[in-house]
């Protein structure tokens, strides 16, 4: 393939019209999954308005300890609220991979250069393996899900990072000491701690410019041991020294909350890995996408039979890759690359086994061997090798724009991700939600019948079933006790469990779904509190006892509600808790009972300054105390209480008796 440089640059802007053209159909999609939990924090406290509200929303982050505050801070580039349009989200994410794109390129443009390729090679082959990635439609699950700009705001500074090293590691070799080490100190450690504050995976950096050193870096001039020791051992050695220290924490972790082990995690992963490089291998418009739910877990060595292979193929590749990192640095480099950026999201951290959108960093690298080799100006196969390129970018971009209009529809999206997982529970309940909100009650039925026969002990196939047949008028007998199997034995699923028995509370007492009562929902409950997996957790005791005092409110028996909600702060003291549960018996009337909780929450746990620290919930907590958000709640919570029992009193209610059932 052999083009000028002006025409090489020529191709840039028409990669990035074609990356826009196969993205654009994917702006008229939604929110999915994820970002229900994370965005609403732009409402929590009023919206983003000023420095305290800002304060607050920044440090209000779940998703590690870091908290991801600058992932968080550039989602006000598109609302300061919520609930808001999907629509500025998905452009901003559209944005920022053309962004990444681009630095993809100079990036590889660089590592070219450092191994000694010709001018011209180096920048086509950075320009034919960027396009490669940017078109790529397995990074759809990336840019079209919002909240996934974490991952991408990560990636930017990993590339900054690298950027920075590669040029501080050339300037040193022209002998400019004093700005090649302050490049390579801004790399290792600023775009480090930038990357991290954008999700955890960021803190791979030093690593990650430890492989580039090992093989595509290695023709440069020598690092000096200090600099090379300092800027990337001592941060690799650190993070692995953090992760060996958490696995007793992680391993018991996995043991409550997940259906495997840490260990089976472990055997998995590998199987995991290889099939993430099929889907970059042979793109296809639709995957999987973020239903992994039904993926087979490794029990053992042997069982599923891919396991021992996996294993053995994941650690020749790696090792091939180091004992050949000097004769085909490139590939070594691409190899080396891939495994370390998924070292943190495909090892040891108890999280999912699956997911598609951890792909992102790790494969920036892989298309590069190939597209060196499609670029060489060597005059063999020229023509074979040039057909081969064009083809490949034609056939990426055509098929992200096939995927992304499917993420454009999400209704279509949910049915096609359901055909192409009739195994996920997960799917098959988003494309019943689907056929619910259409109205056809009926094949969401069918649907989550057939879901529920093959896996039982799913909570959210039962819940979604209960739905679908309440629309139908009635819930039967055999539906509930469906429910109360599921909710003992599912161990996943403590937010549905929650979330769901709260709202259909409310919904009990309108009579409209046969079936659906209040000692039903008790005989739920009940059941979930069985269920072997929340034992001794507080967060869940809380839970249960909460959704008791909301039954006992139905019922109009203050005492027992107060009680229980009494019960609910003792087993996890959270001031949201109990000015929540002061609320709702204030609400439903019971005004003295709310005074009573409120006062006695801070009898047991008065308000005291929140220790400060540097993880985001110790810092949020720290701020709340220091903004006087608490006491202003509680006083405010208590001004209205109070106001609502002395207008009782004026109206002649009383409500000692079940002040005194209360004390009895």
């Amino acid at each position: 393939m052999i083009l000028t440089r002006t025409a090489i640059l020529l191709l840039v802007p028409a990669l990035l019209v074609a990356a826009l053209w196969a993205l654009v159909p994917g702006l008229s999609g939604g929110f999915l999954f994820d970002d229900h939990v994370n965005l609403p924090a732009l409402g929590e406290y009023g919206g983003v308005r000023d420095w305290r509200t800002l304060a607050l929303y920044l440090t209000s982050g779940l998703g590690d300890p870091i908290g991801r505050p600058l992932s968080l801070l550039s989602f006000l580039i598109d609302a300061t609220n919520w609930p808001a349009s999907p629509y500025w989200f998905l452009l901003t994410n559209i944005l920022l991979h053309l962004l990444n794109g681009m630095l993809l390129l100079l990036v590889l443009q660089r590592l070219g250069d450092a191994l000694q390729l010709r001018p011209v090679h180096a920048l086509l082959a950075a320009v034919l393996a960027s396009g490669i990635w940017l078109l790529h439609p397995l990074f759809l699950s990336t840019t079209l899900y919002v909240v996934q700009r974490e991952t991408m705001l990560a990636t930017t500074f990993v590339l900054l990072g690298m950027l920075l090293w590669i040029g501080g590691r050339q300037r040193l070799g022209r002998g400019r000491g004093g700005f090649g080490h302050a490049f390579l100190f801004a790399a290792s450690l600023g775009c480090t701690a930038l990357a991290a504050l954008c999700k955890a995976n960021g803190l791979l950096l030093p690593l990650l410019l430890q492989v580039a050193e090992v093989s595509v870096l290695a023709g440069l001039p020598a690092l000096a041991r200090p600099a090379r020791t300092w800027l990337l051992g001592l941060p690799v050695l650190i993070l692995g020294s953090v992760m060996i220290g958490a696995l007793p924490q992680w391993a018991d972790q996995a043991a409550t909350t997940r259906p495997w082990s840490l260990a089976q995690r472990m055997l998995t992963e590998p199987r995991v890995l290889l099939d993430y490089v099929g889907l970059l291998i042979g793109p296809r418009p639709i995957t999987n996408g973020p239903f992994h739910d039904e993926y087979l877990v490794s029990i053992d060595w042997l069982h599923p039979a891919a396991t021992l292979p996996s294993v053995f193929l994941v650690i020749a590749a790696i090792v091939a890759a180091w004992r050949t990192r000097q004769r085909w640095p490139a590939a070594a480099f691409a190899i080396l690359f891939f495994f370390a950026a998924h070292l943190l999201e495909s090892s040891v951290v108890p999280l999912e086994l699956y997911f598609e959108h951890r792909n992102y960093l790790p494969a920036m690298m892989v298309f590069w061997p190939l597209a060196i080799w499609l670029s060489s100006p060597d005059g063999r196969l020229l023509a074979a090798r040039t057909a081969t390129a064009t083809f490949i970018l034609f056939a990426l971009a055509w098929e992200t724009h096939v995927g992304a209009q499917f993420w454009g529809r999400p209704e279509q999206l949910a049915f096609a991700w359901a055909a192409r997982n009739s195994h996920s529970a997960r799917a098959q309940v988003y494309a019943a939600q689907y056929e619910m909100a259409q109205g056809d009650n009926i094949a969401a039925q069918r649907r989550l019948l057939a879901g529920l026969a093959r896996y039982p002990e799913q909570t959210q196939l039962a819940f979604n079933l209960a739905d679908a047949q309440c629309a139908l008028g009635e819930l039967p007998a055999a539906t509930v006790a469906a429910m109360k199997f599921a909710v003992a034995h599912d161990a996943s699923a403590a937010r549905l469990e929650f979330s769901w028995l709260q709202d259909a509370v409310a919904r009990a007492q309108t009579s409209e779904c046969r079936g659906l009562n209040l000692e039903t929902l008790e005989s739920v409950l009940d059941a979930a509190r069985a269920n072997q997996h929340f034992a001794n957790a507080p967060g869940r005791l809380q839970d249960f006892e909460h959704l008791q005092g909301l039954i006992d409110l139905a019922r109009k028996e203050p005492a027992k509600a107060l009680a229980a909600f009494d019960r609910a702060v003792a087993a996890l003291p959270t001031p949201q808790t109990a000015l929540t549960q002061s609320a709702l018996l204030g609400s439903a009337g019971y005004a003295r009972e709310g005074l009573r909780h409120l006062d006695a929450f801070l009898a047991g746990h008065p308000l005291q300054p929140a220790r400060f620290g540097f993880s985001a919930a110790q810092l949020h907590a720290w701020l709340l105390w220091h903004y006087g958000y608490w006491s202003d709640e509680f006083a405010r919570v208590r001004a209205l209480l109070a106001g609502d029992a002395h207008a009782l009193d004026n109206a002649g209610v009383r409500t000692d008796n079940a002040i005194l059932s209360h004390d009895g």
